[in-house]
């Protein structure tokens, strides 16, 4: 037997409410995203300014006590639901095993929080605490963090314009200065062959 349902507005205006609220996620927190080099542009668009979001992101290697320290104050701003409704996105870039990432911002000493806006770089300026025996960088607790992001631009500061991602000569030029550090006899033999080949 075939029950007929008449589609009152009422009914259609309920079945669609219903539908977008049962698939609503009420926890806006979110995960901090691994970023390599492979990742990197498509998930950010960096160089576009696509409609990905904002990105904070924290560059950082093994083993390093300050990097370890940084990581859960990114984690907690992932449960920030303000900087989930304006669209921050939170990363991370593990520069030990992505490098030509991290040439391309020149992160050189870690960690670095960047935080990528509106095509523009602003790096959060980490101060280093001068004591007897070490200078021990002073990190940002999630208020100043969260105030950086969501005030960058209200004072008149224009940011960086952002890199574009490394060229393969410009990886390999990195690759052949790494050697040549490492043992200068080497290098002198890879700068030897290259200008053979040209």
């Amino acid at each position: 037997m075939w029950y007929s349902i008449r589609m009152t507005p009422f009914v259609i205006v309920s079945v669609v409410l219903f539908g977008l609220f049962s698939s609503w996620d009420v926890d806006a927190s979110q995960e901090v995203v691994k970023l390599t080099d492979d990742t990197f542009e498509h998930q950010t668009q960096a160089s576009t300014g696509s409609t990905t979001g904002s990105w904070l992101i924290l560059f950082h290697v093994p083993n390093c006590s300050s990097c370890d320290r940084l990581k859960p104050t990114l984690d907690e701003l992932g449960d920030d639901e303000e900087l989930y409704e304006n669209g921050i996105v939170l990363g991370s870039v593990d520069c030990s095993t992505n490098p030509n990432v991290c040439l391309r911002f020149s992160t050189t000493k870690l960690p670095v929080l960047m935080y990528l806006h509106k095509k523009r770089l602003y790096r959060y300026p980490l101060k280093k605490e001068h004591d007897e025996f070490d200078n021990l960088l002073i990190l940002p607790d999630t208020k100043k963090l969260k105030s950086f992001v969501m005030k960058v631009g209200d004072d008149g500061e224009e940011g960086e314009t952002i890199p574009d991602p490394p060229s393969a000569m410009d990886v390999l030029m990195k690759q052949i200065t790494k050697a040549y550090e490492g043992s200068p006899l080497a290098g002198y033999a890879i700068f030897g062959m290259a200008g053979m080949i040209c």
